[in-house]
């Protein structure tokens, strides 16, 4: 017996469509906060067809990009959340940016054609919906669960700022001399 999704009872169901618009919408603020420059919705004709090679492509992505995250500094404020399809293919978002298209389809598509389409800030969250439409996302197996094991995210790489350290010389004493008071 299947109830309805309500604000105190979700189903979290791929193909339920108040629990997918839930989820879009998470997933597009996520996007919307972490990721600036123009957003594109992206297609990947992968040909994949199974889970295993799914894992496999998710790794050979990651190292592609951090590779020219290592040798160009525009590549660090690249991101991408894509989904599995049933057809093989890899949709979802991608925001390049400082990198350009022709520079982001010169990398990519060297090993897997690339489609990219411009996109509005406020059309991410109907981006999002359409890469994960139940008769598009690959299924697997189960009515029940969440879209972790089909997605693969890249986010912009964060400026990490170490503290720094006072040398011995230029520490402030811990003891200071109180000041003489005359009356």
């Amino acid at each position: 017996m299947r109830t309805t999704c309500h604000s105190n009872h979700r189903c979290n169901r791929r193909d339920c469509p108040t629990c997918r618009w839930r989820y879009s919408g998470r997933v597009a603020r996520r996007i919307l906060d972490r990721t600036q420059g123009h957003l594109y919705a992206i297609e990947i004709d992968t040909a994949l067809h199974t889970f295993a090679d799914f894992s496999v492509w998710r790794v050979e992505s990651r190292n592609l990009i951090d590779h020219r995250r290592r040798a160009c500094r525009w590549w660090r404020d690249l991101s991408l959340a894509v989904w599995l399809g049933k057809d093989g293919r890899v949709r979802g978002t991608a925001s390049l940016g400082a990198v350009t298209v022709g520079e982001f389809e010169v990398a990519v598509g060297r090993r897997w054609p690339v489609t990219l389409r411009a996109i509005d800030p406020a059309t991410v969250r109907e981006a999002v919906y359409r890469a994960i439409r139940p008769g598009l996302i690959a299924d697997v197996g189960s009515g029940r669960g969440r879209y972790q094991p089909l997605k693969f995210a890249v986010w912009p790489r964060c400026s990490q700022h170490s503290p720094v350290l006072q040398s011995r010389e230029n520490a402030v004493p811990t003891w200071i001399e109180p000041l003489p008071l005359i009356f």
